[in-house]
């Protein structure tokens, strides 16, 4: 059985290890993926401003000569933008923000860009990309492609659009009481951060459920009015007392399902297994037993019976040799010899005495 033990922990930190193994390299592939998404979003930009600089001077220079560039896949498009760009470049999950604290129908302004300076309305919120859209701002023109339109009802070629911002390219815009005045005023801020209190929304509402304060003053920042979807129900929808009912009721007596199932459930012979029948544990232990019995078992020859009467016949002639009190008998010749040499050493001390 220790074995068995052994070979599940053992299992159990290689299988972590390779665990952290592979979250390490898959982190190493998502920033990698992550600088080769913004390298191309980035060389797309730069190719178009490139692509319509050279285009504006050649126009400039032939004049009335100029070739005709609203034609063949340009035909109805020509200064539309493609549709790679309407979405920005999502960052490695370690590198996102914890709280978010914008969410659709906050007020910002903008601080870059041809906007600045304008107040809108977000309206929507992308937390992979950290970016927000502002309605009716940033607007550009996407054209989009034969294949997509085929499956719509719209059937415009291109269609008006706002691109996103960055969360840094943002301020919410919060009206705050003035203390001089006493009149609510637009303040913009410029930090702020989430923390509790934790709210409870709707179904639904993407609204984050962290409270936001502004930095320093510890003011707290409303979320705007959460609106919940409206969802009609389907004949295909199943009815909410049907999902509440109760069709289970598990029993302390019995098992909560077949014993059987459970080998369906997860790998009889798996290495993982920790939890173990009775019947299969208690094998495991006699087998241990029978083990540790045949390690300490001692193998009979004639040379080992030998060398066990030997040893038992001697502990015998020790037993003989101790008086009533279990004290060892010294033997005449040996007393003989203490005595005589107590009576040398004594008979020289006796003689260096006489000499000094």
């Amino acid at each position: 059985m220790d074995k068995v033990v052994r070979r599940a922990a053992l299992a159990a930190n290689q299988a972590k290890r390779k665990a952290r193994i592979q979250a390490a390299r898959d982190r190493r592939d998502e920033i990698r993926k992550y600088f080769q998404e913004r390298q191309r979003y980035e060389r797309l930009l730069r190719d178009r401003v490139h692509a319509e600089r050279k285009t504006r001077r050649e126009d400039w220079l032939k004049g009335p000569l100029a070739p005709k560039r609203d034609a063949a896949e340009l035909d109805g498009v020509y200064g539309t933008l493609p549709p790679q760009l309407m979405n920005g470049v999502e960052l490695p999950r370690e590198d996102r923000t914890g709280f978010v604290n914008f969410a659709v129908g906050d007020r910002v302004v903008v601080v870059k860009g041809r906007e600045r300076g304008k107040i809108g309305i977000v309206g929507s919120v992308d937390v992979k990309t950290r970016m927000v859209t502002v309605n009716e701002m940033n607007a550009i023109d996407i054209r989009y492609p034969k294949f997509i339109l085929q499956e719509e009802n719209d059937k415009r070629q291109y269609r008006t659009i706002s691109l996103p911002y960055s969360f840094n390219d943002v301020r919410l815009v919060v009206p705050l009481s003035n203390d001089h005045t006493g009149k609510l005023e637009d303040v913009v801020v410029k930090h702020m951060y989430g923390g509790e209190p934790f709210l409870e929304h709707g179904y639904g509402v993407e609204t984050p459920r962290h409270t936001r304060y502004i930095s320093g003053l510890d003011v707290e920042i409303p979320w705007p009015n959460p609106t919940a979807p409206d969802y009609e129900d389907q004949p295909v929808d199943t009815l909410r007392l049907q999902v509440e009912e109760r069709s289970h009721i598990p029993y302390l007596n019995d098992y909560p399902f077949p014993s059987s199932v459970i080998d369906e459930l997860r790998n009889k012979f798996s290495k993982f297994r920790t939890r173990h029948d009775p019947e299969w544990a208690a094998m495991k232990e006699e087998e241990d037993r029978l083990m540790r019995e045949h390690e300490t078992k001692t193998w009979v020859t004639p040379k080992t019976s030998a060398v066990a009467r030997k040893i038992k016949q001697r502990e015998m002639e020790r037993e003989q040799q101790r008086d009533e009190n279990g004290n060892y008998i010294i033997p005449e010749e040996t007393a003989s010899y203490i005595e005589q040499f107590l009576a040398k050493k004594a008979a020289r001390k006796q003689k260096q005495k006489q000499v000094s």
